[in-house]
Order: C-alpha cells, then structure tokens, then sequence
C-alpha cells in the first residue's frame, strides 16, 4: 500500500492500531517496548513520589529548621550551575535525538534491523542517562536530592533545610 499526503484519513487507522508497514516484522516487540517504557514511567513517578515524602517527612524538617544552613561557597554554587547547565543540555539533546530518530528508523529498511533496534534502544540509554544525572547532585547542606525537588534545575531554595540556592556567594 503507498501512503502518501492524500491518503492521510486511509493512514489513520493503521496509525492507531500501530499497523504501519515500517512496523510490519517487529511490531510485537515495538508494542511491548513501548508499554514497558511506559510502565517503567509510572513505576519511576511513584518511587521519586515515595522518596520525596520520607525526605521531607515533618520530624526531617523539624530537626533542619532549627539549624541555620550557611550560604553558599562560590564553589558550591558553581558546581551546582554546572550541573544546571549539563540537565538542560541532556534534555534537550534527548528531544533533538527523539525527532530524529523517528525520521530515522522510518527510513530505514527491515533487513537491517540491527541497526533499526540499535536507534531504539539509544533513546531509553539517553532518558536514563538523564535520570541518573538528575539524581546525582544533593543539597550541599543537608543531602537532600535537588532531583526531587525540581525537573531541569536549581530550585529557588532547599525544601528540606531552606539555604538558598538563588543568591549567588
């Protein structure tokens, strides 16, 4: 069957049971990985839920309240841009990868589905590369997770200790 522009309403329904002729060998794989992705989402949404609640639990907060945290050193705050600066650039990057990789896979033939698996599965290397890069720093105070705390940066202040991440030293 040739899809083209003019047949777009013909498309859809293929579209939306995933019966598309770039899918035609490996469909049942593709279903199943997508819905783990998926599942492994959900999964990771409830575990960061999880871990946000203990680390901000009300004994936690009441022991840091009392403390007056420091401001930060140069270092400490450069450190923390950094880390900033190197969550954008992933997320970014795994967005510019993910537009490309549809035009990519699409055009590549079924024989060689070696390299059809193989722009696949580097989206889900990006997306925990990137996981793990924004779990990786901690408040310099209190070693609370700033992944908890934000998406793709520096929050205005920790949420367990309060020293202030905004002014900078």
């Amino acid at each position: 069957m040739d899809y083209n522009a003019d047949c777009l309403p013909a498309i859809l329904p293929h579209v939306l049971t995933w019966d598309l002729p770039i899918m035609s060998d490996t469909s049942g794989y593709l279903k199943l990985f997508f819905i783990a992705i998926a599942a492994l989402g959900i999964v990771g949404i409830f575990v960061i839920r999880q871990v946000r609640r203990r680390a901000l639990a009300d004994e936690e907060l009441a022991r840091w309240k009392q403390a007056r945290p420091a401001k930060l050193s140069a270092a400490e705050f450069a450190r923390l841009r950094r880390w900033q600066r190197n969550m954008r650039l992933t997320a970014v990057a795994t967005l510019f990868y993910l537009g490309v990789m549809v035009g990519f896979v699409s055009t590549i033939p079924m024989e060689a589905w070696v390299a059809r698996w193989i722009a696949l599965l580097a989206l889900p290397a990006l997306v925990i590369a990137g996981v793990g890069l924004q779990f990786s720093e901690r408040c310099p105070r209190c070693g609370l997770l700033l992944g908890v705390q934000t998406s793709l940066g520096i929050p205005g202040a920790c949420e367990r200790c309060g020293v202030s991440f905004r002014e900078q030293p």
